[in-house]
């Protein structure tokens, strides 16, 4: 008989895990509060690791991605509060390796993956679900499960939680504590919401789209730090276990490779659950220490600490432009004079 895995969230970190489990031989099942998938989200970078994850995942022909095409003139603005414009590093100055996407465009090719590429059997996906109590035992864990709908409870047996529920993780509140012993409070806040059009300036009337706007983020920012993301039969991953929050721009890409790397372990280790959360943790503890560590240098970037960092930060970041530029030109230039010239005549 397959094992049997509840997924708790159908986001980046949810939908990966799910296809590795299923990649592993065991038989995922998904619980979202939502009502429905989610389809918002703003724009981010996949690095390396993200779109090798996505090729490990199978998910990378179904993955839409926005990189512009760079010619020589264009460029990239940046605009101050008082309208003031000049050339910034931006999308025309991506490095090969990195994909433009949108955070829906991700969700949807893995959307596809756990539901329409007719490869695999798809996987069962619970709308207005949510996880109420867990109990673990000697064969397994018992959870008491939600429905949001009808507010009928019931109770089901898996072999294996996987947490992939967010920041504020409810499994890893049931599981391992209150989120005041896991979140690191960063003393800021975040908005994003979609413009009605592109924005001229930073004035306060830019604000009005908000009251517009289909849907929209506004959260206090934090880390996540845990010693040991599984307990048991349950493991948390994405952002419930190492959140790195926005600066690090890293979010999506270790969700993907952590839901990639589940799968892995868990085939690697198929007698032994316990020495296959501790492969997979142990593989992917460094690479995801090190990127949450380089949040705080890239906060720098966007709420620099002081004027003289602002001020060392922007010198740096026309450096790297200008560098980005010439590379770019010299690869254009190269690559047209690589294209043959039609015959003579």
């Amino acid at each position: 008989m397959q094992k049997r895995a509840l997924v708790v969230g159908l986001g980046i970190a949810g939908m990966s895990a799910a296809i590795g489990l299923r990649r592993a031989g065991w038989t995922p099942v998904i619980v979202e509060r939502a009502p429905e998938r989610r389809t918002g989200g703003y724009f981010i970078f996949m690095f390396p690791e993200g779109v090798q994850a996505a090729a490990d995942l199978g998910i990378a022909d179904h993955l839409h991605t926005r990189n512009p095409e760079w010619r020589p003139g264009g460029n990239s603005w940046s605009v101050d509060r008082r309208g003031r414009r000049k050339p910034a590093l931006g999308l025309l100055d991506t490095p090969s390796g990195l994909a433009a996407v949108l955070r829906s465009d991700i969700e949807a090719a893995l959307w596809q993956g756990i539901t329409g590429d007719g490869a695999e059997d798809p996987v069962e996906v619970r709308f207005a679900t949510t996880p109420v109590e867990m109990t673990e035992g000697a064969g397994g864990v018992r959870v008491l499960l939600e429905d949001a709908g009808t507010g009928k409870q019931y109770r089901e047996d898996f072999d294996l939680v996987v947490g992939a529920d967010g920041m504020r993780s409810s499994v890893r509140r049931m599981v391992f504590g209150p989120d005041e012993d896991y979140l690191a409070n960063w003393k800021a806040m975040i908005c994003a919401f979609q413009l009605k059009e592109q924005v001229p300036t930073y004035e306060a009337s830019d604000r009005d789209s908000l009251e517009e706007a289909p849907d929209h983020v506004f959260d206090s920012i934090h880390q996540v730090k845990m010693d040991r993301w599984s307990k048991g039969r349950v493991v948390l991953v994405g952002d419930a276990a190492w959140c790195m929050n926005t600066y690090s721009a890293m979010g999506s890409s270790s969700s993907l490779r952590g839901g990639a790397a589940l799968g892995v372990a868990l085939r690697e280790h198929p007698g032994d659950l316990a020495a296959a959360l501790d492969a997979w943790e142990t593989g992917l503890r460094p690479y995801i220490t090190s990127q949450r560590r380089s949040a705080r240098i890239k906060q720098q970037r966007f709420v620099p600490s002081s004027r003289p960092v602002q001020v060392l930060v922007s010198g740096v970041l026309d450096v790297v432009r200008s560098v980005v530029h010439r590379r770019l030109a010299a690869e254009f230039t190269a690559a047209a004079a690589a294209v043959p010239s039609g015959p003579a005549r």
